[in-house]
């Protein structure tokens, strides 16, 4: 067989979407040694393949993706995916966009409708192109992949597409995620981070609800030493995290870290006492299971796909609660035991998801839908 996968987040400094592309189609290519891959990336941006050896044969159209999204659009099958990757058996659409095609079936994964079901905290330069395309990609498609009960839920009601068409194949997290961090000196040394510390890790916009861990931590800063760890790109609105931080004058005990690659997060993990994450929404929320991977106690949002990530290893809170979340970080923080039976709990929780698996669901689902073809 010849399967097309869309590599266009596979870029520098790749987040969650490239993770998932990435982890997925490493651990394909390992299963499966007699079909091909084709990857298909249409970016100006350099693409970053390193560690997925020299089978995947890779076709990189070099102009702004909306651009050749635009063109789809207008032009309906007139340049289907096999102009571009030769003939196809079937094509994976990685990131929401579905591309016209010839002959070849198609899947296409939803990662989360948060532009449709908390549009108030999505930028509008996400919630308009996105929201106009995915019930017509969703109905177009052969079918879909969501990574959690809760958006499968989501594109069922929301999108009105049948469940049978919707396979639920979970992330994970790599098998090798945080077994060579650096030590805390280092930590120390690089970023001016030093123990101890409760972390978060987000991009920097309304929907990872920042500003309810800024509260929170405000009412029990002075019965604890801890620093408060920030790391993520700013995003939407940004700026009104930092005004909050600097009214309730958590600016000596706040640190905004930036972007880190994904090797360095797991150092982070694994020297904070405390990992919060109370999300308005997610499809599924990989930095609960990343901190979990590396022992660090969660605290997480009792909402969307966080829930069923957690799994009963995180205690959970109304994301909307900060006060509650406060109370949650005293307890945490206030008891070594606790956060102890918190992190066992939390390596058998992540434990329980495998990037093999994933890849094996994944093959199987392509086999069954070319099997239908012929």
């Amino acid at each position: 067989m010849k399967y097309g996968i869309d590599i266009s987040p596979l870029t520098p400094g790749r987040t969650g979407v490239g993770n998932y592309v990435f982890y997925l189609l490493k651990n394909m290519l390992a299963l499966n040694a007699s079909d091909q891959f084709v990857g298909f990336a249409v970016t100006r941006s350099r693409l970053a393949l390193d560690g997925l050896g020299e089978r995947l044969q890779v076709r990189h159209v070099k102009v702004p993706t909306r651009l050749l999204y635009a063109v789809w659009r207008a032009s309906g099958h007139i340049l289907p995916i096999e102009t571009f990757t030769g003939s196809l058996d079937l094509f994976h659409a990685t990131n929401y966009f579905l591309p016209p095609a010839r002959n070849a079936k198609r899947v296409v994964t939803i990662h989360d409708l948060s532009f449709l079901v908390v549009p108030q905290y999505s930028s509008p330069r996400i919630v308009r192109p996105f929201s106009l395309g995915i019930r017509r990609f969703a109905h177009d498609s052969d079918m879909i992949i969501a990574y959690s009960e809760s958006t499968k839920r989501d594109v069922i009601s929301i999108l009105g597409v049948p469940e049978s068409k919707i396979a639920v194949i979970y992330m994970a997290v790599d098998d090798e995620f945080g077994q060579s961090t650096h030590d805390a000196a280092w930590l120390e040394r690089t970023y001016n981070v030093s123990r101890p510390y409760v972390l978060h890790v987000g991009t920097l916009e309304p929907r990872k609800n920042v500003p309810a861990i800024l509260k929170a931590f405000n009412a029990v800063k002075t019965e604890f030493p801890h620093r408060l760890v920030l790391v993520g790109a700013h995003g939407w609105m940004y700026e009104e995290i930092f005004r909050l931080c600097d009214e309730l004058n958590l600016r000596d005990r706040v640190q905004f870290i930036g972007f880190v690659g994904h090797d360095t997060l797991a150092t982070f993990y694994r020297h904070a006492d405390l990992f919060v994450f109370p999300s308005f929404y997610e499809g599924f929320g990989l930095p609960v299971l990343e901190a979990m991977k590396c022992g660090c106690p969660v605290i997480a949002a009792r909402n969307s796909s966080l829930v069923e990530v957690a799994g009963g290893a995180a205690p959970l809170v109304e994301a909307q609660e900060w006060e509650a979340l406060a109370e949650l970080v005293r307890t945490t923080l206030s008891d070594g035991l606790l956060r102890e039976e918190m992190s066992r709990k939390g390596r058998d929780q992540a434990a329980k998801f495998s990037w093999k698996q994933s890849a094996a669901q994944t093959l199987e689902l392509y086999r069954d839908l070319v099997g239908n073809k012929r």
